[in-house]
């Protein structure tokens, strides 16, 4: 992956700071991207008045054909992300300080916390997706 690869560097060299924000902007591009989709595709294939656990699979089916066109548009989308996570590694470094001082932890202590609370939002919001169309699917909505 030659062409993504001098961006990769350059993050590299801004620190930590970049890789914050190159995850808090992958972490809005899923986020976000997955929710845009999923209003896309939500009146496919869903039955309505299933049983729970047949709502689930098939909101569990439909996610996995979402994340696939958002992971083709995420690819389209790598390089700006990679630039602007460049251009916002400050507020990277920001954040990161601010964690440190607020919670009293080392640096590697508040990457932690910050890649978590992306990490953990990102699968909340996915779950909270699955589960709100599972529901809505199983009470014949």
């Amino acid at each position: 992956n030659r062409i993504s690869s001098k961006p990769a560097r350059i993050i590299k060299s801004f620190g930590r700071g970049g890789l914050v924000m190159y995850g808090v902007l992958n972490g809005l591009w899923y986020g976000l991207a997955v929710a845009w989709q999923w209003k896309r595709v939500s009146s496919s294939a869903t039955i309505a008045g299933a049983a729970a656990s047949s709502a689930i699979r098939a909101s569990i089916r439909k996610f996995t054909a979402v994340i696939a066109t958002v992971y083709i548009g995420s690819q389209i989308t790598k390089l700006p992300r990679m630039y602007l996570a460049v251009v916002l590694a400050p507020f990277g470094d920001s954040l990161l300080r601010k964690t440190q001082d607020t919670l009293k932890v080392s640096e590697g202590a508040a990457l932690g916390i910050v890649v978590s609370l992306l990490l953990g939002s990102c699968f909340g919001i996915w779950a909270t997706i699955i589960l709100g169309d599972a529901t809505m699917a199983s009470i014949g909505r």
